[in-house]
């Protein structure tokens, strides 16, 4: 079993306890932050939408989305959750089929290897229009590994700008840290917003 099958095993394994565990999490702040680059009723692409959380939230907004997730019983839950269709699809073969406004991938790229999670964010950012805007989030820290069922790619500030640059389609519009707002958590997450460049 490769890392990505294991990660997807885990969350098939423990769907429930992940949704009790973040699906009612606030995140209103970091989604107004990306929000505000969004036209109002735009398409957003939930990319690893979990539960649905970040969706049921778009979709209240008036936003349109396309919400995509590794796990076949996930996929299943978020679906109830929202009441709209979810594409289950690794990363890796999900091949967009329209231009979106905004991406949001909170948590999700994560679980890749860095040669996936550059190959990937290339892929969506073609599949961003112009002045669209990405948002993803990382847990802070050097290094990838194996932790409790899953697999994770850290990334720092230095790193994360180093693989940023390296991604011509994109521009850096903000990074900044925030805590983990899980009780009894002290993870510190790496937060980064960019936008599709005008020549791309």
């Amino acid at each position: 079993m490769n890392t990505t099958e294991a990660t997807i095993s885990y969350y098939n394994h423990n769907t429930d306890k992940f949704i009790q565990e973040t699906g009612n999490l606030q995140f209103s702040s970091v989604q107004e932050m990306f929000l505000q680059y969004v036209p109002d009723g735009g398409l957003i692409l939930d990319l690893g939408c979990g539960s649905g959380r970040d969706s049921k939230v778009f979709l209240e907004k008036g936003y349109r989305i396309v919400a995509v997730d590794g796990s076949e019983k996930m996929c299943r839950a978020a679906r109830e959750y929202i009441g709209h269709p979810v594409i289950c699809s690794l990363f890796q073969n999900y091949q967009p089929a329209e231009k979106f406004d905004g991406i949001w991938a909170c948590a999700s790229l994560l679980h890749l290897q860095e040669k996936d999670i550059i190959s990937v964010i290339r892929k969506m950012s073609d599949a961003l229009k112009v002045n669209g805007v990405f948002y993803m989030s990382f847990k802070y820290g050097i290094g990838a590994e194996m932790r409790f069922g899953r697999y994770y790619t850290d990334f720092t500030e230095d790193t994360m700008q180093n693989m940023i640059r390296g991604i011509s389609e994109l521009s850096l519009i903000k990074m900044w840290f925030t805590q983990d707002i899980r009780t009894n958590n002290d993870t510190k997450w790496l937060n980064i917003l960019c936008s599709k460049s005008y020549f791309n």
